[in-house]
């Protein structure tokens, strides 16, 4: 499913505008964007959780000329499904 989809699909349940509802899933999408930059945790109760999972630098070998690379420190937001969420799609 992608936004355009999303979008047709939530204007159909709730009996909102397309418009409408396309600017409601884009700032919904856009304050979770903006909570993860500002280093926030988002928990939707019976969904899931995102947040910023800090990697550290690391070394390691590239095998084919055998040097040693460092890549650099990093954020990478993650998502962790609820257990409700969970169960629902098992």
């Amino acid at each position: 499913m992608n936004r355009k989809e999303l979008v047709q699909k939530i204007s159909d349940q709730l009996g909102m505008k397309k418009c409408e509802t396309d600017e409601f899933v884009v700032e919904a999408l856009s304050t979770i964007k903006q909570a993860l930059i500002d280093g926030e945790r988002v928990q939707l109760v019976g969904f899931g959780t995102f947040e910023v999972h800090r990697w550290a630098a690391r070394r390691y070998r590239n095998p084919q000329t055998m040097e040693y690379v460092t890549n650099e420190a990093r954020n990478l937001p993650i998502f962790k499904p609820g257990k409700a969420f969970k169960e629902l799609v098992n």
